[in-house]
């Protein structure tokens, strides 16, 4: 550690691992979002089923679990604290905004490394959260990946926790029947 070099903190190799294990699993470096800090907008804390859901799901990430409600009421919130008792356990996990997954699916093709399968079945090795589902510009691109995404986890019954403002209705309008 160059403690002289006034542009650089020392960073212990511990915290070098924590930071660099929260950028691969794509989470802020902050961990403040967790199920103790949940509160609602007017600040009180939420008996609500979807938080209590979410706790479960995270102590044991079985099946699915999709977080559906208006804009600002907490699904990233309970998205971001279910990650984080997964990692306190160690759980291998990805963290996506869905645009922003697709975003990133997209440069891949600009960069000539884009391989949909291999890339949808490394997200298959680990518990995916996918975050504001349906949000961003929907193309064919973006549905028939998202598509083959959830049916190879669907399949193989992977865990996955996706937050969405939509409903199945207006789900199924953006993107499709399935």
């Amino acid at each position: 550690c160059n403690a002289s070099h006034p542009d650089w903190p020392c960073i212990r190799d511990a915290q070098y691992a924590t930071i660099r294990t929260r950028l691969t699993c794509g989470l802020p470096l902050r961990a403040d979002k967790t199920f103790s800090s949940f509160r609602t907008l007017q600040g009180a804390k939420t008996p609500i089923l979807g938080a209590a859901k979410a706790m479960q799901w995270a102590h044991q990430p079985r099946g699915w679990l999709v977080l559906v409600g208006k804009f600002g009421v907490g699904k990233t919130h309970l998205a971001l604290a279910a990650a984080e008792e997964l990692l306190s356990r160690h759980v291998p996990l990805s963290f996506w905004h869905s645009a922003e997954l697709i975003d990133y699916w997209r440069q891949l093709i600009a960069d000539s490394a884009w391989d949909p399968l291999s890339h949808i079945r490394a997200l298959g090795e680990r518990v995916l959260i996918l975050d504001d589902f349906g949000a961003g510009r929907i193309t064919e691109f973006a549905i028939e990946n998202l598509e083959i995404l959830m049916d190879q986890r669907y399949r193989m019954e992977l865990p996955t926790l996706i937050t969405t403002n939509y409903s199945d209705a207006e789900m199924e309008g953006r993107l499709g029947g399935r």
